[in-house]
């Protein structure tokens, strides 16, 4: 990690080319300093040719384009082996099972379903299917059905349902589907995922459809979270109905108190720009569980936690939260 962030000190330089409002004082760069870079702008955009008037030299150039060429690199591999369906560290991928396995199971608890099914939607569940083939859901659907033997609760059967910008096809579709009835349920279990984008709405689905809805990781590359998170509160049940969430946010050096992260801020804001451009709209420094609390603000609040999973630089700050809907 310490390497990592080291190396990338070069890149950031490069970012802040394009960003006159990155404030880094705090932060001497050593190898090509914001103030050089700002000095080569102005002579460019003024027209000046002589070189004599720009310190920044063919040399830092060349290092600052191939920082970004490696950043972008870093940045594709790490899709590639979302898309395959590669593990993150399990740090991240037990709170994404926690997450997951409390919003299911306090939204089973809160309604009746012996007259209908416990619905359930994954908002970004990728091509891959990466939750439902990799056992995220089974523990939990071993509970609720540990709840409908024991006629604590009455579940008539669960159906579940994913959507992604980036669909799974049917191959994908079967196999999870497969995977998800691998163990023997009290209830009956359907599973179908396809295309969906929530910014544009869902609107194939009636306003309160859905009794739990999770996402991980998906917020942060939406154009409009405001519109997203509206859209979430309106397929969801109002009476009780559950809405997880892991994302990765902005470190606020307010709240993350115990650690010094001041250095993990400022690389976000500076590598920003270039994330979004080479992650398909992904930002690092985003509040997002604060604007989740503005769309859910009169909403019961079951789980609500913020950790760092280094391994997962830059978007190693991360929130995670449970809350419930009762507008009845």
């Amino acid at each position: 990690m310490m390497r990592l962030s080291t190396f990338f000190l070069l890149i950031s330089c490069m970012v802040t080319c394009c960003c006159d409002t990155i404030h880094v004082n705090a932060f001497p760069i050593a190898t090509v300093s914001t103030s050089k870079i700002r000095q080569s702008n102005l002579a460019l955009r003024s027209g000046n040719k002589n070189q004599e008037n720009s310190d920044l030299s063919r040399r830092e150039i060349i290092i600052l384009a191939l920082g970004g060429t490696a950043y972008a690199k870093v940045v594709s591999s790490a899709v590639s082996k979302i898309k395959r369906g590669d593990a993150y560290p399990e740090e991240h991928e037990s709170k994404v099972r926690t997450v997951f396995e409390k919003t299911i199971l306090e939204a089973a608890k809160s309604n009746d379903y012996s007259n209908r099914p416990l619905r359930v939607l994954e908002i970004g569940i990728g091509s891959n299917c990466k939750t439902a083939v990799r056992g995220f859901y089974d523990e939990t659907l071993r509970k609720l059905s540990d709840m409908n033997l024991s006629s604590r609760e009455i579940i008539s059967g669960v159906e579940m349902y994913g959507i992604d910008i980036d669909p799974p096809t049917k191959e994908v579709v079967d196999l999870a589907r497969e995977k998800l009835n691998d163990q023997q349920y009290s209830m009956p279990l359907k599973f179908q995922a396809s295309y969906g984008d929530i910014e544009k709405g869902l609107l194939s689905f009636r306003d309160g459809f859905f009794d739990a809805i999770t996402c991980s990781l998906v917020l942060c590359s939406v154009h409009d979270q405001q519109t997203s998170l509206k859209e979430i509160k309106r397929l969801l049940n109002p009476a009780n109905a559950c809405f997880g969430y892991v994302e990765h946010v902005a470190v606020d050096l307010d709240r993350d108190v115990g650690r010094d992260k001041s250095f993990l801020e400022w690389q976000q804001r500076t590598l920003d720009p270039l994330q979004q451009a080479v992650a398909h709209n992904c930002h690092l420094h985003r509040a997002t569980d604060e604007e989740i609390t503005k769309v859910f603000k009169s909403c019961e609040v079951l789980l609500q936690e913020r950790f760092f999973v280094d391994d997962m630089w830059p978007v190693s700050c991360q929130s995670m939260g449970v809350i419930k809907v009762n507008n009845t």
